[in-house]
């Protein structure tokens, strides 16, 4: 069973050969080959194309050279493009030089269609192609770039990196340590010294205040009046 990638190959392959053979055909059999066919002898009657009847066979040869072009070119967008400038030069020039041709049978209007819509396929698919390589190719950095990365980040650890972080590993347990013991020694002796000073602070408080209570206003009019007597 075929992929999705093969069969979008071989779909662009498919258009894009058969707008080349349409080109390759177009430009030797009706313009060079036989030059007096109906194509030819429909675009002679103009007095300008019969004046310069070199123009038709430049003409012929500019296509084979498009066709040409759109072979070797597989994966370019730029024949693509050209080809559609000239399906548009040819359309409005037959339709200036010579309108009767429209009402033919598989006439330039119908031809230009369908060789557009080829066209159009192919374009499409090959910016979907692009696009899927640009992804692959935007992944693969970035797998390329992280294993990188890991690799020299596991060589510095190897080489110079790794004792001096084992030194500070170490250095870091340590201090970490002496940190614990620091506060485990502080927490003693919170716990042996602070229950003692609030009791002691709490009966000064209270004895002070029973003090205060105990006294009258008139035990301070005593002691103004005693000391008052000593005075005299």
């Amino acid at each position: 069973m075929k992929n999705t990638k093969q069969l979008l190959y071989q779909i662009r392959g498919l258009a894009r050969s058969v707008i080349a053979f349409v080109f390759l055909y177009q430009g030797i059999v009706p313009k060079i080959l036989f030059a007096v066919s109906p194509e030819y002898s429909n675009l002679s009657e103009d007095s300008f194309l019969l004046n310069y009847p070199w123009l038709t066979y430049l003409g012929g040869l500019f296509e084979i050279g498009i066709a040409i072009w759109l072979i070797i070119a597989f994966t370019d967008k730029k024949p693509l493009f050209a080809s559609i400038g000239v399906l548009v030069f040819s359309l409005f020039s037959t339709l200036i030089f010579s309108s009767h041709d429209f009402a033919t049978r598989l006439n330039i209007v119908t031809i230009t269609a369908a060789l557009l819509a080829l066209i159009f396929i192919d374009l499409n698919i090959l910016k979907f192609q692009k696009d899927l390589i640009g992804q692959k190719k935007i992944g693969q950095y970035i797998r390329v770039t992280r294993n990188r990365m890991i690799y020299q980040f596991i060589k510095r650890l190897e080489t110079k990196d790794l004792p001096h972080l084992m030194h500070t590993l170490a250095q870091s347990r340590v201090k970490r340590h002496l940190k614990n013991r620091r506060l485990s020694k502080r927490r003693s002796e919170l716990t042996e010294t602070t229950p003692l000073a609030p009791k002691q602070s709490t009966i000064l408080i209270n004895e002070r205040s029973l003090d205060d209570r105990r006294k009258s206003p008139t035990d301070d009019v005593n002691l103004i009046d005693d000391d008052f007597e000593k005075l005299e």
